[in-house]
């Protein structure tokens, strides 16, 4: 990993806006610029986004995004398994990983993009780690921006785009899990139960 803080940077970019949104969309544009120099560029359209808008424009734009009539869910275990038991599975696992790792979960699940991306940088096993971002968070996450039309202008898609970018470089391409109508191996295999 280049630089752990971008992940948390990431996951503050697509929490529900504080107020320091602004500030940390900016250090996390200063990071991309430093050492993702080539995806920058597409993390243009949220700085300019945070920038220019008050709180209230913030908080509407991630409340019909990510809440309200969402059109996009960020827990990745309900990408991957909708509401079948195995995301339970899942959910268990992640709670684990997240408590041994001291990460605080909060009111959110366990699966919850911005959790787990702040979970990445302080987990101490490198393979787990890394099948954390390939296995599960890039699959995910890429069915997260197909949820979005194709011409969409939400500048949350694009931030997704540059979450996805950053773990490709740090991690390499995402993997899949094998269509089958059991994942609880795969589960078990990719967080070492």
């Amino acid at each position: 990993m280049k630089n752990t803080n971008i992940y948390s940077y990431l996951a503050e970019t697509l929490s529900y806006p504080q107020s320091e949104y602004a500030i940390t969309v900016a250090k996390c544009a200063d990071t991309l610029k430093a050492d993702f120099p080539e995806i920058r560029p597409y993390f243009t359209e949220m700085l300019q986004f945070a920038s220019t808008s008050d709180a209230a424009r913030l908080e509407e734009a991630y409340t019909s995004t990510f809440d309200i009539n969402a059109v996009c869910h960020l827990d990745v275990g309900y990408q991957l398994f909708g509401e079948d038991y195995k995301r339970g599975a899942l959910l268990v696992e992640l709670s684990r990983v997240q408590r041994e790792a001291g990460v605080p979960v909060g009111t959110e699940l366990a699966d919850h993009l911005p959790v787990l991306l702040r979970l990445l940088p302080k987990m101490n096993d490198s393979e787990e780690r890394t099948e954390l971002a390939r296995r599960l968070l890039l699959p995910a996450i890429e069915k997260m921006i197909a949820s979005f039309p194709e011409t969409s202008s939400n500048v949350y898609r694009s931030s997704l785009r540059v979450t996805a970018s950053v773990l490709e470089t740090d991690f390499g391409p995402r993997i899949e899990f094998p269509v089958q109508p059991d994942y609880s191996a795969q589960i078990e295999e990719v967080m070492h139960v």
